[in-house]
C-alpha cells in the first residue's frame, strides 16, 4: 500500500514550509519508512509520524510492508 500527497499551488507562495504527516496502515500492512524527494525529512524517517520541510515541488511516499 502506498500513500501519495499531492499539493498544488498556482502563482507565488511562501517558501520553507513544514508539514506533519502520519502514515496509517490499512489491514495487515506495517509502516516501514518515508520516501521524500525534493524535501527534507525532519526526525526519524522510520517513524509513522514525521515532519517534512519543503520549499518547492516535492513528493512524499509512505512505504508499507
Amino acid at each position: 500500500m502506498r500513500m501519495y500527497i499531492n499539493i498544488q499551488a498556482d502563482g507565488d507562495f511562501i517558501t520553507d514550509y513544514t508539514i506533519k504527516v502520519t502514515a496509517v496502515p490499512d489491514g495487515s500492512k506495517t509502516f516501514k519508512k518515508w520516501k521524500c524527494t525534493g524535501c527534507e525529512m525532519i526526525g526519524d524517517a522510520s517513524s509513522p509520524e514525521a515532519e517534512i520541510k519543503f520549499s518547492g515541488d516535492f513528493t512524499v511516499e509512505a512505504i508499507f510492508e
